[in-house]
């Protein structure tokens, strides 16, 4: 069947018209898919490849952020393809001669697999956490001196339904650059970037002739990427390349973690749950906080960004040192409160940092000092939730505090780094 891109600018779709099985002289074929070079027969495991491909210059050009491809198989399937820093310029109909057997695009530079390690930083990883990636090249002269710009990496992940996509990977330590490239300064010249877009700065994922980068992925994503791909740096005289590793990676339920109850306080309980006992200084202990409205009195809420949760440090005696609220990560629109679903236990996870050493250490701070053996203990405050006759919330006094079961873990000295 027919492949159809859509093409999107600044979040909104883009017109562009398409020819597909087109003859050499571009014109649609009379009979799609009967001619025998439309039709490719593949052997159980085999591979096709279908090249769709336009012209970049010309008098009529539109740019475009990301494409999406409509395959209408006999399950319809959606490819979602977004570069990062990397100009998509449309300036013709998108044409196609239809598949061929084979994997590699001889337009589009080689896909050279096998040519990366993907590696988690550290393990299990559950759902409700960030993970992080080291992708290292294993062959350094894909990483060449003379490289200009930057390299990107992308994870191919499989979507809802039938649905692929080819995303930019987040690199925390990703630095604002000029544009370099000559794709990229040809962009800055003629596209009508709006406002907010007007400085023409990117992101440099990896700088030309680096040869690893660590990258973030929330874990409920991971689960379904097959794929990490480093497009390398362009080379002067050869085409960017991409380099492609096949990856695999088990994700768990943080369910499946022991939620560590406490005693119920008028009808509410809060738990907490660790992934591991034994931390490391400069390490970040994962936490996740776990609380439920088992039966209270009345109905309670919750702001938008706002989970009434805070977190005491004991140390090894049980002597409370302090207690605090972790930071959490909220895009808020104002609106709430909420209402907090009776029965329904919820989830949130946060890490924080353990701190090189005792002193100093204020009070006002949220991370473990270390080393040593302390016991985390999760408390939850939730507001009763008071509405007037029209419907409209608001959130009173606090209700009650319910406290989780003492968690142990152990924060020893640093590692030493074996090179």
């Amino acid at each position: 069947g027919p492949a159809g891109p859509s093409f999107s600018v600044d979040g909104h779709s883009l017109y562009v018209g398409t020819c597909w099985l087109c003859g050499p002289d571009n014109r649609p074929s009379p009979v799609p898919g009967a001619e025998p070079a439309d039709r490719v027969l593949l052997a159980a495991g085999a591979q096709a490849t279908l090249d769709l491909y336009w012209s970049s210059s010309g008098a009529s050009c539109q740019w475009a952020d990301w494409v999406s491809f409509f395959v209408q198989w006999s399950r319809p399937a959606e490819f979602l393809f977004t570069p990062a820093n990397w100009p998509m310029h449309v300036c013709s109909d998108v044409k196609s001669s239809g598949y061929r057997a084979g994997t590699m695009s001889p337009a589009t530079g080689s896909v050279t697999a096998d040519a990366l390690r993907v590696s988690l930083l550290s393990g299990p990883v559950y759902s409700d956490e960030q993970a992080s990636l080291h992708v290292e090249l294993i062959d350094s002269t894909d990483a060449s001196s003379d490289a200009v710009g930057c390299a990107q990496i992308y994870g191919v992940r499989q979507g809802q339904g039938q649905e692929a996509r080819l995303d930019p990977l987040l690199v925390p330590d990703a630095a604002p650059i000029a544009s370099r490239t000559p794709e990229q300064i040809t962009e800055d010249k003629q596209r009508p970037w709006p406002s907010w877009k007007k400085n023409h700065w990117r992101l440099c994922d990896v700088p030309a002739g680096k040869m690893s980068a660590d990258i973030g992925i929330e874990a409920r994503f991971l689960a379904n990427v097959t794929q990490v791909e480093w497009r390398t740096a362009i080379i002067p005289s050869h085409a960017a390349v991409f380099l492609v590793a096949h990856v695999h990676f088990t994700v768990l339920d943080p369910d499946t973690l022991p939620m560590n109850w406490g005693e119920s306080a008028r009808g509410i309980r809060s738990g907490l749950s660790i992934d591991r006992a034994v931390f490391h200084v400069g390490d970040r202990i994962p936490l996740h906080f776990t609380w439920e409205d088992v039966d209270a009195s009345v109905p309670l809420g919750r702001a938008e960004c706002g989970f009434d949760m805070s977190l005491e440090i004991q140390d090894a005696n049980h002597h409370v040192l302090k207690t605090v609220s972790p930071v959490w990560t909220c895009l808020g629109h104002g609106w709430g409160p909420f209402v907090i679903q009776k029965s329904y236990p919820q989830r949130s996870f946060v890490e924080i940092p353990i701190a090189a050493s005792h002193q100093p250490w204020p009070q006002a701070t949220w991370d473990v000092p270390g080393p040593g053996v302390y016991y985390l203990v999760s408390l939850w405050s939730p507001h009763v939730l008071w509405t007037d006759e029209l419907g409209a919330g608001r959130l009173g006094s606090v209700y009650a505090t319910a406290r989780s079961a003492p968690v142990r873990i152990e924060v020893q000295p640093k590692l030493a780094m074996n090179r």
